[in-house]
């Protein structure tokens, strides 16, 4: 246990100019909030029918990939007449 005697900020300043690979675990909350996370665009947001949304983007990025749009899944039904008379055909 002699890892919980020092900070993260102590840890980082005696790890990182040793040479070592080090990096903080991150929560999914701190990951998110994270600069490069933000540069990213890791999570995009929406507004549909007056909801708020927020959801992760697409991880996959490029020249001529469109960039995803936040909005909700069908509602409960909402897609039962086309894919009935799809699978019928």
């Amino acid at each position: 246990m002699w890892f919980s005697t020092k900070t993260l900020d102590e840890w980082m300043d005696i790890l990182g100019p040793a040479g070592l690979c080090v990096a903080p675990v991150l929560s999914l909350m701190e990951s998110l909030e994270h600069p490069q996370a933000k540069f990213r665009n890791v999570l995009v947001s929406g507004d549909q029918n007056g909801t708020k949304l927020r959801q992760l983007n697409c991880p996959i990025k490029g020249d001529g990939i469109d960039e995803p749009v936040a909005e909700s899944g069908p509602k409960l039904g909402e897609h039962n007449e086309e894919e009935n008379h799809e699978n019928i055909i």
